[in-house]
């Protein structure tokens, strides 16, 4: 079930509050790397039918709220990801989601 968002004004006045509740949805959902692009699409067409299923929801979440001129310059996006993306470009955020690298780990041991 995707959670209540607010509806996307002009003039970038809720775009952070809007980001803030597009990740929220997406975590609930189980989408959010279809938003960073960490799920890239399957050729396999078994694990195809589950990704286009979750690349449908993260889709929605992000057009569920949005306005119509909005919707006519973004709809042609297949990809949540580049969806997203552009959107998040719109309204100035050029890096919508900061992914942190995994921190590496040393196979040494660490003096005491």
């Amino acid at each position: 079930m995707v959670l209540k968002l607010p509806e996307l004004t002009r003039e970038n006045q809720n775009w952070k509050i809007y980001h803030a509740h597009i990740l929220d949805s997406a975590g609930a959902e189980g989408v959010v790397s279809h938003l960073t692009g960490a799920t890239p699409k399957p050729v396999d067409s078994h694990e195809l039918k589950a990704w286009n299923q979750s690349n449908a929801v993260a889709k929605y979440i992000i057009l569920e709220v949005i306005t119509d001129s909005l919707l006519a310059r973004l709809m042609h996006n297949e990809l949540a990801h580049t969806l997203y993306s552009h959107l998040a470009a719109i309204f100035g955020d050029h890096e919508p989601i900061a992914i942190e690298p995994p921190a590496e780990q040393s196979d040494q041991d660490e003096p005491l």
